[in-house]
Order: C-alpha cells, then sequence, then structure tokens
C-alpha cells in the first residue's frame, strides 16, 4: 500500500482531470451529431484514450520531477523523489514505461497519423523542453509560457484529431471548435502565468524565472483572477 501511495503521488494522474473534462466534452458534441457512427468497437475505444491522455500527463510530471529534485526539496518536500521515497531510477522507469505504452496505444488505435505524433510531440514540449537541459525552457517565464500553453491546447488537438479519426469524420476547424481553442487558452495562460504563486521562494533562490518572481505575487494573482 506504501509503494502505491508513492507512485500515485508521483504520476499525479488527477492532474489530467481538465484535459480528461475536455475529452468528454468535445466527444459528446460530436456524437450527439452523429449518433448514427456509434458503435460498440468505438465506445470501446474510449478507456484508451483515456490512458493515453493519463500517460502523457504522468511521463511530463515525471520528467519536470526527476529535472527538478532540488527545486522541490524546497518547494514540495513531500514529492516521492524529493522526500527520498523514491530512487531517480524508478522515476525514469515508470517515466519511460507510461511514455511507451501510450504512444503503443496511440498506434494500435488507429485513430489518424496525428494522434501519435503530437502524442510525442507534447512529451518533448511539456516535458524535455520544459524541464531539462540545455533547453530548460521553465527557466524563462515567457518561454515556459509558451511551452505549457502549446502542452495544454496540442493535448485538445490530440483528441479532437483522434476521435475525428475514429467516428471516421473529416478534420476540419469548424467555428464551435475554434471557439474551444480560443476558451481552453484563456485558461491555459491563467494556469501557466499563475501556476508558480506556491514556489516563489526555490524558484529564486535557483535562479528560476517565473511570473510572480519577476512582478510579484499580488499582481500575478490579480492579473489570473
Amino acid at each position: 500500500m506504501k509503494s502505491g501511495n508513492t507512485i500515485w503521488r508521483f504520476a499525479r494522474p488527477y492532474a489530467a482531470k481538465g484535459v480528461l473534462f475536455n475529452y468528454a466534452a468535445l466527444f459528446a458534441k460530436e456524437l450527439v451529431g452523429n449518433l448514427n457512427l456509434c458503435s460498440w468497437s468505438l465506445i470501446l475505444k474510449i478507456p484508451s484514450f483515456v490512458l493515453v491522455i493519463l500517460c502523457v500527463t504522468i511521463c511530463v510530471n515525471g520528467i519536470n520531477q526527476i529535472y527538478d529534485l532540488d527545486i522541490d526539496r524546497l518547494n514540495k518536500p513531500d514529492l516521492p523523489l524529493a522526500s527520498g521515497e523514491m530512487s531517480i531510477e524508478m522515476a525514469w522507469v515508470l517515466t519511460i514505461f507510461c511514455a511507451i505504452s501510450g504512444l503503443i496505444l496511440t498506434i494500435t488505435m488507429n485513430s489518424g497519423p496525428f494522434f501519435p505524433f503530437l502524442y510525442c510531440g507534447s512529451i518533448f514540449v511539456g516535458g524535455f523542453l520544459y524541464s531539462a537541459p540545455p533547453f530548460r525552457f521553465k527557466n524563462n517565464h515567457f518561454t515556459a509560457l509558451l511551452c505549457n500553453y502549446v502542452m495544454f491546447v496540442s493535448t485538445t488537438l490530440q483528441i479532437y484529431c483522434a476521435y475525428k479519426a475514429g467516428l471516421g469524420l473529416p478534420l476540419n476547424w469548424s467555428p464551435a471548435f475554434c471557439l474551444l481553442v480560443w476558451f481552453l487558452s484563456l485558461i491555459a495562460v491563467t494556469i501557466c502565468i499563475g501556476k508558480d504563486l506556491s514556489d516563489i521562494e526555490g524558484d529564486r533562490k535557483f535562479g528560476v524565472t517565473t511570473f510572480p518572481t519577476e512582478y510579484g505575487a499580488k499582481p500575478i494573482a490579480l492579473i489570473c483572477h
């Protein structure tokens, strides 16, 4: 039970809830308008879609925790890596396992060529570009914002491309979907500039420039609201 709790806290699958809600809403919207396309094979694909989203989330969170170990020891000492409950080697094993598992699922689901491409792109941008040297885009608040925004929106595009292909519908940018992307963009920007409000102390110590460290916690909190 202790090992399971440690893995759960490392994986942080609950971080995927926003994307899962997006997926459910998008899928339901298309399905209501195309009830004739509903089939058992399509419904059986839904758990696979959910697993792919969880794999992306766990992989990106894992990469972030591995490369932010020193910062997390100050900002988030209860995380498994920062507290010493989990080794770096085990963290890499779990991260790589999730990355490969998700990629295999995207290929076997026959949901179009963009799905595997965007899956790999999300991990590269949200994981390695954001956290890993020599890129380490998180050290600058503007590049960090760009990475987080691309990660958030590209995950939604993954889902859109995948279920369109799963339903056998042509890929198009309808006015409703463009409105949704605009709405998600507002949410993504708010999350990206506000997520570091609780990490100011550690970020300043290790030279990570974020919007809260650059402009202060109170102005950023007001902008987010």
